[in-house]
This record gives structure tokens, sequence and C-alpha cells, in this order.
């Protein structure tokens, strides 16, 4: 038998050694390398998609008076439009990025991409001062005309008998302009005296579509429509879902990147100085559009500081249209998805971890996901209420804390808001998201389909415009029915006049959160 004489001359046999280099080429062969980056790029870019969203704003204040505006320049002041249509026509176009979660047509992106009301605060602050301003001056000068009324008042008694027929005259006919001036102005004053507390904003969305790595974008058009389905409810969590309008992921997207670890062992949390990669359109059309079609950038980085719940920080240089953006691990899994960076800095980025997109998507679609638009605009008088039936009951559940059934009261009550503002602002495909796959009633239709539905609306819109809507009260009727009560105006075309009308109409959800029926309740 052969052997082998190791360092301290103990004589080992060569069969152990063999086993043991054997043993040792298995279990390198055996452990898993990650992939290069250029490989994990490939495989992933075709699940990320650029994200288009055109929307618009308006301003409510609570004497009535309603202005629209856009936001198209950074920077630059916001552009205010009188009408609802102008601002349409002019609607702000912004850019983020999402990816492929599903089969089903869903992506995951930032809240901030398709719901940018936080981005229109500041101009709505910017608005409220003007009026202010404008306000003060307009204050100033009914002073000073009153005061040149005093001064006229004052010659004309002075030099009344001194004065002949056509000075009289014209001293009368000054005076007259001046109070006709004073009436104006003092009228537009009140139009615009308002309670800036009491001053709402809202973020109308025109359009929001995807168009996909390595196709030609050559205009807006070519971006394929989507709605949204859900949004987070926690103010820190800046995370959203879309979808597809047809629900189906492309044939062309084969990989996902994966929300989940290594089958069989334990996921490792990401650590300080982990390599990671994003896949995104930083600068939207800007940087992406390229001779051979639309290309996602590849950039990577370090995680530099220990994650928490909310959020974690990495070295990855970003720019406008990265929001949304997946951040990958070496090993292709996603660990965050981004949505901010270090003012005054390119060089770091903030990412929201992993596990609040697993919990967005694994919760159940709620109305206060689908209402997070929630808005009130103005609102087209709907068919002739038909008599109402009893409340559906809820079927038998266990009882629930009162701040449980609470906080499930406002998300019913935030969904018959959104549900008003999508109608109102006649988006069909946002207010159908609203609706129950087993959508039971609406008004006079039975179980209608997505065209009954569209056809009424179309039908209904056609006769009415320049409609206001205020909501007065959603009083709860049961655990899940609810009545909404308005005042509206609204024009109608054939008639030829503005008709106000008072409406009560009732809402009732299903197990889910989403509406199943509506009717009118005399």
């Amino acid at each position: 038998m052969l052997y082998f004489r190791g360092i301290n001359n103990n004589a080992v046999p060569m069969w152990q050694i063999v086993f043991m280099l054997l043993v040792s080429l298995v279990l390198s062969s055996c452990s898993k390398k990650p992939e290069d980056p250029q490989t994990l790029y490939e495989k992933y870019r075709s699940s990320v998609v650029l994200v288009k969203n055109q929307y618009y704003y308006s301003l409510t204040f609570d004497n009535g008076m309603r202005l629209f505006f856009t936001l198209n320049e950074k920077g630059a002041p916001p552009e205010i439009y009188d009408t609802e249509g102008e601002a349409v026509e002019h609607a702000s176009i912004a850019f983020g990025t999402g990816f492929f979660v599903s089969r089903d047509g869903r992506i995951a992106t930032n809240r901030h991409v398709v719901n940018p009301l936080n981005q229109g605060k500041d101009a709505a602050g910017y608005i409220t001062r003007i009026i202010a301003e404008i306000k003060r001056i307009l204050g100033e000068k009914i002073e000073e005309k009153i005061a040149e009324q005093n001064k006229l008042r004052n010659y004309f008694d002075t030099n009344y008998y001194s004065l002949d027929e056509n000075s009289i005259s014209e001293l009368k006919q000054a005076y007259a302009n001046l109070e006709t001036q004073i009436t104006e102005m003092k009228g537009l004053l009140g139009r615009i005296s308002y309670n800036p507390d009491n001053t709402t904003i809202q973020v109308h969305v025109v359009d929001i579509g995807v168009a996909y790595d390595n196709t030609y974008v050559t205009s807006l058009q070519d971006f394929k429509s989507c709605v949204v389905v859900k949004q987070s409810g926690d103010e820190a969590v800046d995370l959203a879902l879309i979808q597809l309008k047809d629900k189906r992921t492309p044939e062309h997207i084969t990989e996902f990147i994966s929300l989940e670890g290594e089958e069989g062992k334990p996921e490792t949390p990401p650590a300080i100085n982990d390599d990671v990669y994003m896949i995104g359109y930083n600068y939207g059309l800007e940087l992406a559009v390229t001779k051979e079609g639309i290309k996602s950038q590849f950039t990577a980085g370090k995680i530099t500081q220990e994650p928490d719940d909310n959020r974690m920080l990495y070295s990855i240089p970003t720019l406008p249209g990265s929001s949304g953006s997946p951040i990958i691990d070496k090993w292709g899994r996603l660990v965050a998805v981004n949505f901010a960076k270090i003012s005054d800095t390119q060089s770091f980025s903030f990412g929201i971890p992993k596990e609040r997109l697993v919990e967005l998507l694994g919760t159940t679609a709620s109305g206060a996901d689908a209402g997070a638009y929630a808005e009130r605009v103005e609102s087209d008088s709907p068919p002739a209420a038909a008599p109402a039936p009893a409340p559906s009951p809820a079927p038998a559940t266990a009882p629930v804390s009162p701040a449980l059934q609470a906080n499930r009261d406002e998300v019913y009550r935030s969904a018959i808001r959104g549900f008003v503002a999508a109608e109102d602002s006649r988006n069909f495909d946002r207010l159908f998201s609203f609706f129950s796959d087993s959508l039971i009633r609406f008004w006079d239709l039975s179980n209608p389909t997505y065209n009954d539905l569209l056809n009424r609306y179309r039908y209904v819109w056609g006769k009415t415009s320049q409609s206001r809507n205020l909501i007065t009260d959603i009083r709860k009727i049961t655990d899940r029915t609810f009545d909404l009560y308005t005042e509206y105006e609204y024009y109608d075309r054939r008639r030829e006049r503005t008709i106000s009308k008072s409406s009560r109409v009732r809402y009732h959800f299903d197990g889910s959160g989403k509406i199943d029926e509506v009717y009118g309740v005399e």
C-alpha cells in the first residue's frame, strides 16, 4: 500500500489523500457563484419598464373658486388655467421606472410616480401666495379709487356754484366711472376671498403608460396604458402597483426579478458593503432614447448604511426618472425599490426595502388602495334613482374591535371619495378599478360588463359639461353599506342651462373592499 509522509513524519494512506481531494473537488463544484453583472442586466432588463404619467392639478377654495395648474419645468412657476380642458391639453409629463412582478401585467413602482400630489403642494402654496398678493393690491386699489371719489366729491361740493353745466356733467361721469371700477374690484376681491386652511389640492391623472426596453418610442402613444391598482397607505412607504389594461405581461418578458431567497436556505439580510445594482431609466426619455430604441441603464454601488424597516442607503448615482427602479444584489434578487436621493448629490440614494413591496403584494386590494387618489371635483348627473333594495347582508364574521371597525369604515369612505373623483374627472379606467370583479348592480344595470359601464358613462358625459360636485356627507348604513350625499351642479348641453341638484347614492362593498353595488336612494 502506498503512503504519503506528512510534515510530522506521520504516514497517511494514499487512498485517504485521493478521497479528500475528490471531496474537495465535489464541494467546490457545488458552491454556487453569482452571475456577472452583465449577465444579470441582460437577464432582467426586459422586465424593467419606463413609466410615463400625464397629469394636472386643481385647487378648490372654500368660496367655490377653482383653478387648474400644471408643472412643466423644474423651478419654473406653475402654469395656471381657468378651465380643466386647458389643463388637460397642457398636462404635465413625468417619467419613472417600474418592473413586472407577475404574469398578469402588474408592475411595481413608486407611489409618487403615479400619484405626484406632494410635488404639487409647493406650487399650490405659490399660487395661494400670488392670490394673497392680488388681494392686497386690489385692496390698495380700492382705497385709491375711494380716495379719488372723495376728492371729486369735495371739489364738487366746494365749487358747485362756480361750475358750469358741462363741468358738473364731467365730474358726475368721472365719479360714476370710479364707482363702476370700485364695484368691479370689490366683486373680484369677494371671489378670491377664502380661508387658506380650507383650500384643497388634487392631482388628476390623464394617462399612465409604460414602454418596454429595446423598443422604439417616437410619441406618447407608444406607451401601453395602465391603471393604478394599489398604493401603500403608509406615508413612509413610497410604493404602488400599476397594471396593464389587458392584464397580460408580454410574452417576451420571461424573467422576473426574484422577491424570494434561495429555496431551502435562510435568507441573508442585506448588509453594509454588499454589492447592489440598479436597472432603471435615469432622466426618462432624455437618456433612454438611442438609435436602436429606448434602453435602460445599469449602475452599481454598495450598501452604505445599515438598513431599517423603511429605507436602505446605497452609493448608486441616480437622476430623475430612476424612481421605482429595482435594486438587486449580486444574485439577482430584489433588495429594494429606489425612491429618492440625498439632496445636492447624485452619489447616494434611498430605496424602500423589498419586504415592504412583498407586504403590498400580499395585502388584499382595498378601496383605500384604489382610493388613494381621493379627490372631489365636479360630478355628472346619474340616471334616475331606482327603488332601493334592502342593504345587502354582510356574511357572518368574528366580532372586530371598535378601532378596527372604525379603520374599515374610513377605508370605505375613502374608496367612495376616490370613486367620485375618478367619475368626476372622467377617467373611466381609474373609475373601473374601484369595482368588484363580481359587480352585482350599477343603477339599472345588472351584472354589467366593462363595455356596459363604458357605454353608460360615455352617454352621460356626452350630455353635460362644467360640472361641480360637493360631498356633504358619507353616512354608514351597515358594516359594508354607505350612503353618499352630494350637492352638485352641471351644464345640460341639450337644455342649454345649468342645473343644480341634491343626490343620495348607496354603495355596497364586497369582502375585499371593492364596490359591488351602486344605486340611487329616494
